[in-house]
């Protein structure tokens, strides 16, 4: 076999291993935004003495892939922007919060830092700095005991 062709033959058969790899790559990249996407969906709630010191009572937001609904007002949501960044550690009146990653509500123009306090999953508004809890049974259970011990 002539030596060109070989050479020609390695070529080639690397372009298509290359191609195939920055292709795998760019599918789970894009998997990976899209499971922190779903991550960012949900129904949130922001109460009196959960990480939030100037607040009263309880406020809560939900997130769709759709809208964004908050303060009684609906804003269209066409795309959530995920900016991936360093973890960024924040301390509250009940634990450490470690954000993992920021997300924009677009057109909205709404900014969230995501992360974990223990096991519960909050957000925090860039807007505004409030903390949102996903609301889910584990929450409601310690906000209902915290609500207790404050009656006491």
């Amino acid at each position: 076999m002539n030596t060109k062709l070989i050479k020609s033959s390695i070529v080639i058969a690397g372009i298509i291993l290359i191609g195939l790899a920055a292709s795998y790559f760019m599918k789970a990249a894009e998997g990976h935004k899209a499971e922190l996407r779903l991550k960012a969906t949900g129904e949130w709630v922001a109460a009196e003495g959960f990480c939030n010191d100037k607040m009263k009572g309880i406020e809560g937001i939900d997130i769709t892939d759709q809208y964004l609904l908050k303060n009684g007002k609906r804003s269209e949501v066409t795309q959530i922007e995920i900016v991936a960044q360093e973890v960024k550690l924040e301390l509250c009146n009940q634990g450490q919060i470690e954000y993992e990653f920021e997300f924009t509500l677009l057109p909205a123009n709404e900014s969230f830092l995501h992360g974990s306090l223990g096991s519960f999953e909050v957000i925090k508004s860039v807007n505004d700095s409030i903390v949102y809890f996903k609301m889910n049974q584990d929450f409601k259970k310690q906000y209902e005991n915290f609500k207790e011990k404050g009656a006491e």
